[in-house]
């Protein structure tokens, strides 16, 4: 039986449903440069922070936006930073993202706690853990889970070994008697979760929604529904 299951976040525990970086970048534009410079202004500006993007793809790097980039806006166009950022990095997540909780999920992860599996998530992100946990309470679900680990806090991202690694060695440090091999990894992207996970020796579901092929082959769960994780738990 395993006893701990590090989930992915977005298209598994919770639905996508849009994502526009626009609308994020509009809405800090609205709230705090509306008098200072164009929309256009902002836009323009937001695409010079592209190149830390492109190199996620080739190093695993994460950005964070509410490190990396929103302060220099406010630096650029002269405008009065708020001193905590963390009510603003949440407008700004839902502003650009739009996501959805399936009920499918809900019963899932509280059958899961009833059997006293512990649970968490790695996420890659550009938003970091707190923003991820108040959207997670938000869906009245944060309680399921014992730490989200969110790229955006490590500067590290998926399928990268070092970012499931360092949830690895936590999650066996703070839990006195599990091995690795009774933790169970979720998630529904085959090279960021499914190779990324199996590479460090994780016991792997791919949450497979769209019946894609297992290309490689690996030895792994398949599901199609989140209810199935309660048998394969089991074993």
């Amino acid at each position: 039986m395993k006893k701990v299951i590090l989930f992915d976040l977005y298209d598994t525990v919770l639905k996508d449903v849009s994502f526009d970086f626009s609308k994020g970048i509009k809405y800090l534009y609205d709230n705090f440069f509306g008098e200072k410079c164009s929309l256009t202004d902002i836009i323009d500006y937001a695409e010079t922070f592209l190149p830390l993007y492109d190199r996620r793809k080739i190093d695993y790097s994460e950005v964070c936006l509410i490190r990396d980039e929103v302060p220099h806006f406010f630096d650029k166009f002269d405008v009065l930073k708020p001193e905590v950022l963390d009510e603003l990095e949440y407008a700004i997540m839902n502003h650009m993202q739009n996501v959805t909780l399936l009920e499918d999920v809900r019963y899932t992860l509280n059958e899961l706690q009833k059997l006293d599996i512990k649970m968490y998530i790695l996420s890659n992100s550009i938003f970091t853990g707190s923003a991820t946990r108040r959207l997670l309470s938000d869906f009245g679900i944060l309680h399921y889970f014992e730490k989200v680990f969110s790229s955006a806090d490590y500067k590290v991202r998926k399928p990268s070994k070092e970012f499931y690694q360092l949830a690895i060695t936590e999650i066996l440090s703070v839990n006195h008697g599990v091995e690795k091999d009774e933790i169970l990894y979720v998630g529904n992207d085959y090279i960021t979760d499914v190779i990324g996970a199996t590479s460090v020796g994780l016991k792997t579901v791919w949450y497979n929604v769209n019946h894609l092929p297992n290309q490689k082959r690996l030895n792994i769960f398949e599901i199609d529904s989140f209810r199935q994780l309660l048998s394969i738990t089991q074993q």
